[in-house]
């Protein structure tokens, strides 16, 4: 709703984290609404705004994956599920 508050989804994450090499949102049906790859943790601006092709998305289920690269050279793979309000 740009308030200012939570208006981004995005990885936070400690001095661990080397880059986020893929981001992914998805609909409920699997379609990709949003991907961003090779990027820093903790900057909002690298995130998902809600929008798709700049438009403003109805409230609803979406599925993220992430995969992060860490300072040691390791892989992880995160999971789960957001709720768009607004």
């Amino acid at each position: 709703n740009n308030d200012g508050v939570n208006d981004m989804f995005t990885i936070y994450g400690g001095k661990d984290i080397e880059i986020i090499k893929e981001m992914k949102v998805f609909s409920r049906w699997g379609g990709l609404i949003f991907g961003n790859s090779n990027f820093s943790p903790n900057n909002p601006e690298e995130g998902w705004n809600g929008k798709i092709e700049g438009k403003m998305l109805q409230p609803g289920i979406f599925v993220y994956f992430v995969e992060v690269e860490f300072k040691d050279g390791s892989t992880e793979v995160f999971r789960g599920d957001i709720t768009l309000i607004r």
